[in-house]
């Protein structure tokens, strides 16, 4: 299946400006970043490691999404925009590092760095609500962001 391949060019001073605003999160591998139904109160930028993300179908099949494994990575800023809960699982497979944007955080970052701002939206405005539900709508477009 092919997911949201690519995200928005970000330049390394706009990556920085993204960890700064953030707090970095140690997830030892096997650990649980979140869960589906858990309010999407965050976006996490991918700093090392690898992440499986999965669902399960009616409770019972667990259902591949994605691994995200490049550091860089955007994840769960559709969600966190929209408010929905998380429609996925997301569990670390290796050790991870991530820098944690609370969603006041993401929202004052977004007023305050317009050429961030543009990238990312452009990025979402190609993409579905990852709430709905369809497989490939599962993360927030921009897989850097």
């Amino acid at each position: 299946m092919e997911l949201f391949k690519g995200s928005p060019v970000l330049k390394e001073v706009e990556k920085e400006i993204i960890r700064q605003a953030g707090i970095y999160m140690f997830l030892p591998g096997g650990s649980l970043l979140f869960k589906a139904g858990d309010p999407a109160d965050s976006v996490y930028l991918v700093e090392e490691g690898c992440l499986q993300l999965y669902r399960w179908n009616n409770g019972k099949e667990k259902v591949m999404v994605d691994d995200l494994c490049t550091s860089g990575e955007l994840l769960g800023m559709a969600e966190t925009l929209y408010g929905e809960p998380r429609g996925f699982y997301a569990t670390a497979v290796t050790d991870v590092e991530v820098s944690v944007l609370y969603r006041d955080v993401i929202l004052d970052l977004l007023d305050t760095e317009p050429a961030i701002a543009v990238k990312i939206f452009k990025w979402l405005a190609g993409g579905i609500n990852p709430a709905q539900g369809a497989e490939n709508n599962y993360i927030s477009k921009p897989r850097c962001v």
